[in-house]
C-alpha cells in the first residue's frame, strides 16, 4: 500500500515501537490516553509478602526505571527502512492477464463439465 489511511490504537509502547520501526513520518501519535489501565499481580489473599512486593515495584516506578527499560526497548525497534520507489508501481491489466486466462480457462471447463452432467442425467431418465 502506498498511501494506506486508517486508524489503529494500541497499547502506547506498542505505538512508540511501530512508529519508530516504520518511521516518524508516517504516524500521527495522540498526546492524549482515553483509557488508562494497569497492570496487576495476581496474589493470594494475605500472602506474607504482598506488602513488600507492592513497595518494590512503587519504588522502580517511582525511580524510573520502569520508563528507563521502557525506552531501551524502544531504542531497540529497527531503523525506518529507506523506501525504494523504483520498486513501488501500480498493476496494470497487462500484469493480471495471466490470471483472467486462467480464470476463463476455469471457467470453460466447468461449463463442460456442467454440459456433460446434464446429458448423461438425461440419457439416465431414458
Amino acid at each position: 500500500m502506498i498511501d494506506p489511511k486508517f486508524l489503529w490504537f494500541a497499547s502506547e509502547t506498542n505505538a512508540l515501537y511501530r512508529i519508530r520501526e516504520r518511521g516518524q513520518e508516517n504516524f500521527y501519535n495522540g498526546k492524549d490516553t482515553f483509557y488508562n489501565h494497569g497492570l496487576g499481580f495476581a496474589v493470594t489473599s494475605g500472602a506474607p509478602f504482598k506488602h513488600n512486593f507492592d513497595k518494590i515495584i512503587l519504588q522502580l516506578i517511582e525511580s524510573g526505571l520502569v520508563d528507563k527499560w521502557k525506552q531501551e526497548e524502544l531504542n531497540k525497534a529497527p531503523k525506518p527502512r529507506v523506501k525504494d520507489t523504483d520498486s513501488i508501481f501500480a498493476i496494470n491489466i497487462e500484469m493480471s492477464q495471466a490470471a483472467f486466462f486462467i480464470l476463463i480457462m476455469g471457467f470453460t471447463v466447468a461449463a463442460i463439465v456442467l454440459i456433460i452432467e446434464i446429458i448423461t442425467g438425461q440419457l439416465e431418465k431414458k
